[in-house]
């Protein structure tokens, strides 16, 4: 997991520091919890995989984010044009919430390409759709397991099973 704290990496070029989100890349969100439109709704982190196992970590709301709002604001900024493009891949579990947290932060939608939620519920309708239960199923790992890993582990984790769903 790469962390992206201060003005480096992802978080100070956006798409001109990584061009390889051109080919398309996993995003997930971790929150507090509360429904994306609450006033007390946070976003901590941005999770960003290119491939299984890994990921770029943006921590945004989160008590010990060292990166600034208005930081946050230019990455955001210098991402519109990849997450508004209908021809970068984008794969996402719970377009439906990622994306509105998305907007909430940025003031602009993306668009998402490829839901693993959705995709999970074709595939079984009957089968748990949260990527801790799909993880179990993947590797042997349980939710508790899961839950004691640092965040950043989790971000891999969440990024493996986007990009194994959608490969699948």
């Amino acid at each position: 997991v790469h962390p992206l704290l201060g003005i480096s990496g992802l978080a100070a070029g956006g798409v001109g520091n990584l061009p390889m989100l051109l080919a398309g890349f996993a995003y997930d969100f971790e929150t507090n919890g509360l429904p994306w439109w609450h006033k007390e709704f946070k976003a901590y982190s941005l999770s960003i995989g290119l491939e299984p196992g890994v990921a770029w970590v943006l921590p945004l709301q989160h008590p010990e984010s060292p990166i600034s709002p208005s930081d946050q604001a230019d990455f955001f900024a210098s991402m519109r044009p990849v997450m508004e493009s209908r021809d970068v891949p984008k794969i996402a579990h719970n377009c439906l919430f990622d994306d509105l947290v998305w907007y909430r932060l940025s003031g602009y939608l993306p668009y998402c390409t490829f839901d693993t939620m959705i995709a999970a519920h074709v595939l079984d309708e009957n089968r748990p759709k949260t990527l801790m239960e799909l993880q179990h199923g993947n590797n042997g790992a349980t939710a508790q397991q899961m839950i004691e890993e640092k965040v950043y582990q989790f971000a891999v984790v969440c990024n493996f099973v986007l990009v194994r769903l959608h490969s699948s």
